[in-house]
């Protein structure tokens, strides 16, 4: 199996983050890093962006699993969206 390398542009086309939030999230230990290719120039493998991407779908499945289904409340929802109860206590 061949490797490719991935510039920031492409890798950028893969995830939806800018430049800064990338880098921000390798020194965080949040997301892959780089291979240095020469002086100035780094490029990420795509084995590991891929594995990344894989690793948010099964995250994000698993939580959505675990989340208990929230059935409307009409009164309680009426109740926090402040209109119960409004100018009680006013002053005028």
């Amino acid at each position: 199996m061949s490797e490719r390398f991935l510039r920031l542009t492409e890798v950028q086309r893969r995830v939806p983050f800018s430049r800064s939030t990338i880098y921000l999230k390798v020194s965080r230990g949040e997301f892959p890093s780089p291979v240095n290719l020469g002086a100035r120039a780094v490029a990420w493998l795509e084995s590991d962006i891929d594995a990344w991407i894989e690793s948010r779908i099964a995250k994000g499945r698993v939580l959505a699993s675990m989340a208990p289904a929230r059935q409307p409340d009409f009164h309680r929802d009426f109740h926090l969206s402040g209109f119960e109860g409004a100018g009680e206590g006013a002053e005028g």
